[in-house]
């Protein structure tokens, strides 16, 4: 399958996998603050370095390490060496999956006061927890589509990056102002959330905390080992002095980003698999940082501070609806962030279509969710038409980034594509049941004569979050979609997933005056059916990084006030 690596692993050299018992003995073998910041150092380098997974600073530090040991003493060791010389850097050993499950087992396992790990012992180390991670490989047998589908799902949601500068603006320009519809439309409610969930208003802690620490991020894995700002640490105390943040209010906001080893440990052991594995990495995303004493607070991977970017202020403004009602408060959030989502991708749409070059017409309701709607957003050029449905459900922590048994990620999908209505618990149909609901009124001429019925349609379902996009799952949703007769009218392309940045990318491209129908076109075609939006648009527009003026220009003023204000002595530029 094209663009999808599996990972080397023991078992595909040797033939057999390590006990998971013998891998838990040789991390007791090291110290653990060694262990993980060896882990954190090569995460910063996965994210932030030149060409991450296949990148030389990478294999400096995996693959070439062990080409170096051939003739080994060890049979073992040295088969690996000769196999990896044979084919060097085709398959990736280091990946961000296999940093936070070894990362996770160094916090349950590692000694306090033993020696350190040599990056030799640590690269075999991530060859042997790769057979233990939920790896897919095209050597493993024939299990069950729905199998691959689910181990898939959760293999490319790993190492798959937004660009910062889209992330910043989209947060703070989403979350910056009330939602169009909803509780929490009244700007009184609005400060009453926002004061709940921050202690401040919004713009105000994005700009004091969000932004240095991701922007910090992006220094790390940058330049050479020795420079102690390409290391994924903060010092606490000399973090804030050189801000004018109240120090109590910025040293809670680091607590509230970091855990000890001990507050770890008991996460890590709620989740733990029989085998005495790891089963959850989900702490690193709620609390990226690890105190590591002495002040220093260490960085799992720059990914898990990015996603404070999206799910960790999704998760405070959750908070703060159910400090403000805790009944009903959740449920308020999820609409508002619902409503927000959709204006937000409207706007987007908006600044897309002002564009003077921009190829096509926008067709939008007067508001979400109005009478006059086609669909959240309708993109035509002559005959063609991309139906956009905007939906903002999140995945949650246990499917999205715990390592569950049972196929809980394909149970999730399959409940948001096809579920049934439930009026008792006022649950609507599946995303693309509905989806094929407007199709159905477009072939029934509801919408002419502004809209022919005989329009060629392309469906794009826009999440929020990326739900892990692949060849196998749009072959699952081909299989379920003929199961249930969706999308079997004349002249309607198969479904597409479009995770928000590859939604704005598109309406980027359109607006710059490229043919983004013709791109759609090739999903129609047998042999690029199934193949991913992020992959087309890279291949039918290589080279192209297209971007709004306008949105340049909030990334420019969001940085400057916030690094101009925090860091006058160093202010960081902005790395995209």
């Amino acid at each position: 399958m094209p663009y999808v690596s599996s990972w080397l692993s023991f078992s595909d050299v040797l033939g057999k996998a390590m006990p998971p018992r013998e891998l838990v003995e040789c991390i007791r073998l090291f110290n653990w603050r060694d262990t993980y910041a060896k882990l954190a150092y090569l995460a910063a380098l996965l994210a932030n370095g030149t060409d991450g997974l296949f990148g030389s600073a990478v294999r400096a530090r995996t693959t070439d390490l062990l080409v170096a040991q051939r003739g080994h003493i060890n049979p073992d060791i040295a088969s690996i060496a000769e196999r990896l010389n044979r084919e060097p850097g085709r398959r990736p050993i280091a990946h961000e999956g296999v940093i936070y499950f070894l990362e996770a087992l160094a916090i349950l396992e590692g000694t306090e006061e033993g020696p350190c790990i040599d990056d030799a012992t640590l690269a075999l180390m991530m060859m042997a927890a790769n057979d233990h991670v939920g790896q897919w490989s095209l050597e493993s047998g024939t299990p069950k589509l729905e199998d691959l589908v689910n181990d898939l799902i959760k293999l490319t949601r790993f190492n798959r990056t937004d660009s910062i500068m889209r992330s910043f603006v989209r947060a703070f320009l989403m979350l910056n102002k009330p939602p169009s519809k909803g509780r929490f439309a009244r700007p009184d409610e609005w400060a009453k959330l926002q004061e709940a969930a921050f202690g401040q208003p919004f713009d105000k802690f994005f700009e004091t905390f969000i932004v240095p620490i991701v922007l910090w991020s992006r220094r790390w894995g940058v330049g050479p080992a020795s420079d102690h700002l390409a290391f994924p640490s903060i010092h606490r105390t000399v973090w804030l002095m050189h801000t004018n943040v109240d120090t109590e209010f910025g040293e809670g906001f680091l607590r509230s980003l970091s855990a000890t080893r001990a507050e770890l440990k008991t996460a890590f052991e709620k989740n733990r698999r029989p085998d005495g594995l790891p089963r959850t990495v989900s702490p690193f995303y709620r609390t990226p940082f690890v105190d590591v004493g002495n002040e220093t607070l260490v960085a799992a991977s720059p990914h898990v501070v990015l996603e404070q970017l999206r799910m960790g202020l999704w998760g405070r403004f959750r908070a703060g609806a159910q400090r403000l009602d805790p009944k009903q408060g959740t449920e308020d959030w999820l609409r508002a962030f619902g409503y927000a989502f959709e204006d937000w991708c409207r706007h987007i749409a908006t600044v897309a279509q002002e564009s003077p070059t921009f190829r096509g017409s926008i067709k939008m309701s007067r508001a979400p969710g109005d009478a006059d709607e086609i669909e959240d957003v309708v993109l035509r050029h002559g005959e063609d038409i991309i139906l956009f449905s905007v939906k903002a459900r999140v995945l949650p922590e246990a499917v999205a980034k715990d390592d569950q048994d049972g196929g809980q990620a394909l149970q999730w999908l399959n409940d948001f594509f096809f579920g049934d209505r439930d009026r008792s618990k006022s649950q609507r149909p599946g995303a693309l049941v509905l989806l094929n609901t407007k199709v159905d009124n477009i072939r029934n001429g509801l919408y002419e004569p502004d809209l022919p019925r005989k329009v060629r349609v392309f469906p794009v379902l826009v999440t929020f979050e990326d739900l892990g996009e692949n060849q196998l799952l749009y072959r699952w949703i081909d299989n379920t979609c003929r199961e249930k007769n969706l999308y079997c009218q004349q002249n309607v392309a198969p479904v597409a997933l479009a995770a928000v940045n590859e939604y704005e990318a598109i309406l980027n491209l359109a607006a710059a005056g490229r043919d983004v129908f013709d791109m759609m076109k090739r999903r129609t075609r047998p042999d690029t059916r199934h193949e991913r939006l992020d992959v087309l648009i890279s291949e039918c527009f290589p080279g192209v990084a297209p971007r709004f003026e306008a949105i340049e220009k909030a990334f420019s003023e969001i940085t400057g006030r916030s690094l101009t204000r925090l860091f006058p002595d160093r202010a960081v530029a902005p790395r995209e």
